[in-house]
């Protein structure tokens, strides 16, 4: 009965895990698609500011790519939403950097890829170092690129624009990293407290007979000892 009940306890303590672990992601899957959006509405306004027609259809485009996701997306489908965002975040800042340079900021978006690769479920452990990697070859590429062909903006006041556009874009990469950090380090604390967990029922386990439900003689030894 012992070794029963012992048995149930462990089988409830995963399934109670998995549970949080889900829900803790999905939390942050969707606080993450739902800032995607506001971030892109700023960025349609900008653009318009701008008047760089192109970009202003692509964060549109974007905008209800997101909100599409945002409404009918479902656990399973995680993967491909994972991948869909990455290389909507890459081409969105090499755009970007393509009609206003490098001094606004939109490179730092490709840095912040980097550890959000490995945060997404992608279903091959190779796939997060293929992001990360490609992500700083694109970085730098893209700065070589916008030193060989600089943006110059006719209007003086385009110029102090886009110093706001970097504060922005730093603002924005900063949060992300912040929110990633803190996010892998309670994943790093839950998966601890797991272990310890599932330690102390292995110990259990060990030590207790589980027909009796008394210490069994290996315990019993090491008492004596």
């Amino acid at each position: 009965m012992a070794g029963n009940s012992t048995s149930v306890q462990y089988d409830a303590f995963d399934k109670n895990k998995n549970l949080t672990d889900s829900s803790v992601f999905r939390l942050l899957f969707t606080v993450l698609i739902d800032c995607c959006v506001v971030v892109h509405i700023f960025f349609i306004i900008l653009f318009a500011s701008l008047d760089i027609k192109f970009m202003v259809c692509f964060n549109i485009a974007s905008s209800a790519v997101y909100v599409f996701i945002r409404l009918f997306a479902r656990h399973e489908h995680y993967t491909l939403i994972s991948l869909i965002v990455y290389l909507e975040i890459l081409i969105h800042s090499i755009l970007a950097i393509f009609f206003t340079g490098w001094e606004s900021g939109f490179g730092l978006y490709l840095i912040s890829l980097v550890p959000i690769a490995y945060f997404c479920p992608f279903s091959s452990k190779n796939i997060p170092h293929i992001c990360a990697g490609f992500s700083c070859i694109m970085f730098f590429t893209a700065r070589f690129l916008s030193g060989l062909y600089p943006v110059d903006f006719i209007d003086d006041s385009a110029d102090k624009f886009i110093s706001i556009i970097y504060v922005f874009n730093s603002a924005v990469c900063f949060s992300v990293l912040f929110t990633y950090t803190i996010s892998f380090t309670a994943s790093l604390h839950a998966v601890q407290q797991g272990l310890n967990k599932r330690n102390a029922v292995l110990r259990e386990l060990a030590c207790i007979d589980p027909l009796t439900g008394l210490m069994n003689r290996r315990v019993m030894y090491e008492l004596d000892r």
